[in-house]
């Protein structure tokens, strides 16, 4: 009796993040996966913005001739590294939530408004 109210239990909860899937259009990463972000040539981050699952780590990497930074500027998070020519560091994002970071060579702070080399990760 317990192990089937078990397997329904997950049943249920595969079908609700299917469908939290299929609402959002792209899937997000599985949780403990790790994604990707690289800065750009022309000053920019790719992509600009990245949703992922509590517990995915983005991994930011330079693979242009340009050196580039990355500071958190909003979102409660922590983290400033240095990217030089093919540098890169990375986070493991725990907690849901939107969080902010630039390059603090190729963009302007204007309040909490961004200008230039600016992303976001958002965290579900």
């Amino acid at each position: 009796m317990r192990a089937s109210r078990k397997a329904r239990r997950l049943a249920l909860a595969v079908t609700a993040l299917a469908a939290a899937a299929s609402v959002t259009g792209a899937p997000a990463p599985a949780i403990g996966a790790s994604v990707t972000v690289k800065a750009t040539g022309n000053e920019t981050w790719s992509p600009k913005t990245k949703s992922v699952a509590r517990g995915t780590k983005v991994v930011w990497k330079n693979p242009s001739s340009d050196s580039h930074n990355l500071v958190a500027y909003k979102g409660g998070w922590s983290k400033s590294a240095s990217l030089a020519e093919g540098g890169k560091t990375s986070y493991r994002f725990r907690k849901s939530g939107k969080y902010s970071y630039r390059c603090t060579i190729h963009s302007d702070l204007d309040g909490n408004r961004c200008d230039g080399m600016c992303g976001k990760v958002k965290v579900s």
